[in-house]
This record gives structure tokens, sequence and C-alpha cells, in this order.
């Protein structure tokens, strides 16, 4: 008999006896699951080992060392690196998994937010390293973020978004006394983030947040309380993170201004005059910071999915060095309080995130000493890199080819190897090569390979790209995994009968999409977190991602694109699904309400299709918590290992 898909209130005896449980900070059972065996404990342990692969990405300097994030034990935590072989240190008063960390300035402390069970409710909090005292700094009962140190360390500034409402604020107050200074500097009716504050405290530099391609600057002034576009008269355009530069006299941005591609651009806030100080190259800038002197920046350029990095003069935009790093991706650039050392997180596709330190005197650059995080004990001693791969989708329908990039992971030999093709979400994301533990697992556990696409609407290969997706576009990217499969098709080494999909938050959307359009080309898919059906999703998504989501993927209010939407959903076409589905979601989710996978396994289901389900009350978008990410691998090892017909290694 068919079971409907939904939350359940487990009886006592079953959370005693069920097998791999899980629990919440309370005790009680929170992992709902239904149609999934269990696995050997020989591949649990084998699952733990690939989990236990550590690594760690830099946050800041600090007094005594510096900060990383790390997962020491179940959940993400704030660790202070002494470096050399004194041992890290984790702050065991951060309960819970930690986000949006921020370092003081002057060194002295660092701020942190969380949520709870992935609600990203955030709540915002400073640890002082000095007294070691926890001071909550933001109030309960909002989203708060962004948070922005003031130049000397004593001010904090940071985005709230009340509950319910689609309108956000920017809000101060000193880290002496955040309870009773806490002020409301700027009312929004959308998306605002504080970016920078000018040396005096008198100004803030915010960004206001249409879209991907839209985004405006403000400067606002913290005695009269208003506040004037900058560059008001350029059109639409996309300004991403901005510094005041040397004086206060210019800010500097990431822009993509009539080139693109994202370059960085210094305006005058006087004369309003503009110049790029980066050179014009065929790929993003994805990452920027100034020194505290505001004399010298340093910046990443995002080519195919890889970083370069780049140290140049903040005036001249002459180019001062390109360290030599292992080829990566590079993130969290930050410089200490000399402006002589540049921290960044470094992670390659076979080697996990470490923190590295470029010393600019020196120009040499390194691991951090005694950065290296827990080894896991049985594992491969070589990861598998993966190759850069192409191939030509349709343009807006069309026969006018589009290239389309991606990465292909294979295990070793000749094959034809299963496949699994891995879409990342957003849409305005871009799969890039970082370490993956799950990835690894499945080419060298499973003998899988792993195609990893970057289809139309995916950042990262300039503007026009990017915006290929959008609206009533939205299924050419679907269109873009037909291409995929018969890239697949044509090559020897990929066997095209035995090829699943598998997607997270919009990617989860494009695998149930493409199960849908192509159901005799694959052996089934695993959606986590994705979306089933348009209108119900951006009717019932968060209040304050709403007016976001609508720029994306169309105005629901309107009839027409209501019935696009409608159409274009795979809730709408679930007959065509001929092949067994892993849905996954969390019941906290913020983002795609869980709303969204029971409405799809319940259609499935009443199509005779077999559904894996796994649910959590304490997950939002995504899982974080160690026990049932674990549990949600062995999910995925027995599903593909069904439906691919594999034989696992002994």
């Amino acid at each position: 008999m068919r079971r409907t898909f939904r939350f359940v209130v487990l009886v006592s005896f079953w959370l005693a006896c069920a097998p791999f449980g899980v629990a919440d900070e309370a005790g009680a059972a929170a992992l709902h699951t239904e149609n999934i065996p269990d696995v050997s404990p020989k591949v649990r342990a084998r699952l733990e080992n690939y989990m236990a692969i550590g690594g760690r990405a830099f946050i800041g300097f600090v007094d005594g060392g510096l900060l990383v994030h790390d997962r020491p034990g179940d959940a993400a935590q704030v660790m202070l690196l002494p470096g050399g072989r004194a041992a890290a240190q984790a702050f065991a008063n951060n309960k819970g998994p930690v986000r949006q960390i921020g370092v003081n300035p002057d060194g002295s402390g660092f701020v942190f937010a969380r949520d709870r069970d992935g609600n990203e409710n955030y709540r915002g909090f400073y640890h002082d390293l000095h007294s070691g005292t926890v001071t909550p700094v933001t109030r309960p009962g909002a989203r708060a973020g962004g948070f922005v140190f003031s130049r000397q360390g004593q001010k904090l500034a940071w985005y709230r978004a009340p509950a319910g409402k689609s309108g956000w604020q920017i809000v101060t107050a000193s880290l002496t006394n955040p309870q009773k200074t806490r002020a409301i500097v700027w009312q929004s009716e959308g998306t605002v983030i504080p970016l920078d504050w000018s040396a005096d405290g008198r100004f803030l530099l915010f960004q206001r947040y249409f879209s991907i391609s839209e985004r405006t600057l403000f400067l606002l002034d913290l005695e009269t309380g208003t506040a004037r576009q900058i560059n008001a008269g350029a059109g639409k355009r996309a300004y991403g993170r901005a510094f005041f530069g040397r004086h206060d006299k210019t800010i500097i941005t990431q822009s993509d201004e009539g080139r693109g591609y994202t370059g960085i651009l210094e305006i005058d806030l006087k004369s309003g005059r503009k110049r790029f100080l980066s050179p014009k190259v065929k790929g993003d800038v994805d990452r920027l910071v100034l020194s505290p002197s505001r004399r010298t920046m340093a910046y990443t350029i995002n080519t195919s999915g890889r970083s370069a990095l780049v140290v140049a003069n903040a005036r001249s935009g002459q180019v001062l060095a390109m360290p030599t790093v292992p080829p990566g991706v590079i993130q969290h650039l930050h410089f200490d309080k000399t402006g002589r050392r540049l921290g960044f997180t470094l992670t390659t596709a076979a080697r996990p995130a470490s923190p590295w330190v470029y010393h600019r005197h020196k120009q040499y650059a390194h691991p951090f000493p005694g950065a290296s995080a827990q080894k896991a004990v049985g594992l491969p001693k070589h990861f598998i890199t993966p190759e850069r791969v192409h191939f030509t989708g349709k343009k807006n329908g069309t026969k006018t080819p589009l290239r389309i990039e991606g990465y292909l992971y294979k295990p070793p030999g000749k094959g034809p190897h299963p496949l699994i093709i891995y879409i990342h979400g957003g849409p305005e994301s871009q799969y890039r090569p970082r370490f993956s533990a799950q990835i690894q697992y499945w080419v060298n556990e499973l003998g899988l390979a792993v195609l990893a696409p970057n289809v139309r609407g995916s950042i990262g290969y300039g503007d026009n790209f990017a915006g290929l997706d959008d609206g009533v576009l939205r299924e050419q990217a679907v269109g873009d995994i037909g291409a995929a499969l018969d890239f697949i098709a044509a090559r020897a080494d990929l066997d095209q009968n035995r090829t699943l999909v598998y997607g997270a938050s919009y990617g989860g959307y494009m695998a149930l999409a493409a199960l849908g359009h192509y159901p005799d080309r694959l052996a089934g898919g695993i959606d986590v977190a994705g979306i089933s059906a348009f209108v119900p999703f951006l009717e019932k998504t968060s209040a304050y991602r709403r007016p976001l989501r609508r720029q994306e993927y169309g105005d629901e209010r309107e009839p027409q694109m209501r019935a696009f939407l409608t159409r274009i959903s795979p809730l709408t076409y679930a007959q065509k699904i001929k092949d067994p589905v892993l849905i996954v979601h969390g019941k906290n989710d913020p983002r795609v309400p869980v709303s969204q996978a029971v409405m799809m396994a319940d259609a499935l289901q009443k199509n005779n299709i077999p559904v894996w389900s796994m649910l959590a009350d304490n997950e939002g978008h995504g899982y974080r918590q160690r026990a049932n990410i674990l549990r949600l691998r062995a999910a995925e090892h027995a599903f593909i290992v069904r439906q691919l017909g594999l034989t696992p290694k002994p």
C-alpha cells in the first residue's frame, strides 16, 4: 500500500530502536525516512572516514594567531591557530553551527552568527578574545547578517530582515554596550547590505540588492540620516563588494560597467569620475579586499572556475605581485592590521581547504604552519583531479551553438564508467573545482564518473551567459542537461545507460526537470531541497527573499507568468517521470519550503514511482548536523548502488 509522504509523530519505541539514530539538542529524534535501506557497518565506517577529512577556512588574523572555520565535532566552529606546533584552540561556548564570522580590525575579537536548526534567523554575538566573554549583539526574532566593523573596531553595522516583511534595515551599535546603543540608521523597502565605514565613522557605504545583475551603491550620512546613490546616472549596473579609498575620497568596487565581466572600478565621490583599476580580462574579479591603510588591494580573478591572486596598488592599479599558489579556488581574503600579510583560503579538487599566508615583503605564499586539519585513515593517497570539458548547447532555442563548460571526474580504468550529472544551485552560482568528500567518495569507492556542468545562467562566464535562463528562458537551462547527455553518449569511457542526475536547491529543480524531460536517458535522480512547483514556492518562500526570487524566476502575480511558471514546474509533468527519486529536505527550510518535497513525493507515489524520502526536523536548506549528513550520505550510497547496479569495493 502506498504511504503518503509527510512529517509524522514517531512513537517512543521507534525512537529507541531506529538504526543509525539522529538526535537534536533536546535529544528528540529528528530524522524521518521512508523506503531507505540501512547500509552495512563497513560502508558506514567508510563514509565516516571520508567525512572526517578535515578542511579549514581562513577567517582573519587576531592577537596570537589566526582564526579558522572548522568542524572539530558535530558542527562547524571557530578555532584559533597559534601556528607552529601549538595545538589549535576551539571556542567551546559557540554551541551549534556558526556562520558569518568577522574579525575585529584591532585583532581583539570576532563577531559570529547562529541560527536554530537551520531556520536562518541568525543572531549575532561578539566574542572578546581577551576576556573570553560572548555578548549578544543583535536582537532575536529577525534575520541579521552582513556584519561590518568600523575602522577602529569600536562599532558594528549589520542588516536586519524582520520576520514576515520584505523590507530590510541597517542597524549600528557600539561594542562596549550593544544592547543600549543599537539604532536603526536606514529603513529600506528591499534588500540592503552594509559594506564599509568611513575613517571618521560618519559615513556608511551600503548596497541595495535587486538581483544578480542589478546592485546599486549608496552613501549614508549617519549624522543627518540621508543617503545618496553613487553613480546614479549610470543606468542598470551590478556593483559588488565596495570600500572607501584612501582619505575616503573615492569608492573602490567590483563592477561590470561596460565590460561584460566584473572588474575593479574607482569612483570619485566629488566629481563622479570613473576609471578601472584592473585590466580587462575574460574572467570575473570575484574577491576584493583593501589593506587597512587603503594603499594596497588584493583580488582574485575567476577564470573557468579557478582563481588567480593579484596584489596591486589601490591608487594606480599597478600589479605588485601575483603570488604563486597551486591551481584551485581562493576565498576569504584579509590583510592583517599592518597590511604586510595577506591571508586566504585555498582549496583544490584534490586538496581540502586550508589557510594560506602571503608575506608581501618576502613575496612568498605558504600554508599556515600547523594548519593541517585532522586526517582520516585508510583513504586514497591521492584524490581525483577533474578535467575541464565543454559541450555545445542550443542558444535560446535556436540552432546557434552555445559553449557549456564543466568539470569531469573519472575513476581509473577505461570504462565505460557509470555517471552522475551533478548540477549546482543558485541558479546564480557556478561549479568550481573545490574539494568535495562526497564526490571523491563516489569516484574512488563506487567507481563513478561525475560531470559537473555550468549550464546557462551560471556566473563566471560573463553577464550575457548569466542571463540566458532568466524568466521565460528557464527551460533552456534544462536543455543543457540534454546536451550533457549527448556529450556522455559520444564518449566511449562513459556509460550513457547508467546515468543519474543530482541537484540541491535550484539544482534540485534541474534534477527533477531533467527526469521529466529525459526519462528514457536517466536511471534516477536525487533531489535535495529542490523546487518542484514555482508558484507555491514564490508564494511561500520567506518574505525577505520573495522580491529577489521574483526578479530571477518571474512574478507569479502576473497571469501570463503564473501560467508559464506552472507549465515548467516538475510537479505539473510528474507523470512523465519514470525513474526512482531520492527526495531530501529540512523542515525548517526558509528558502524552499518543505511542502515542495511533500507535493512532489506524493505526486510520484500516485504514479507508482518509487520514492526514497528523508526529512529532518532540525535542518533547513541543506543538512549541517554531522549525524544527519552521515545518514544522508548512506542513503545516497544505497540509492546509487541500486539504481546503477554497482558492486562497491569489498
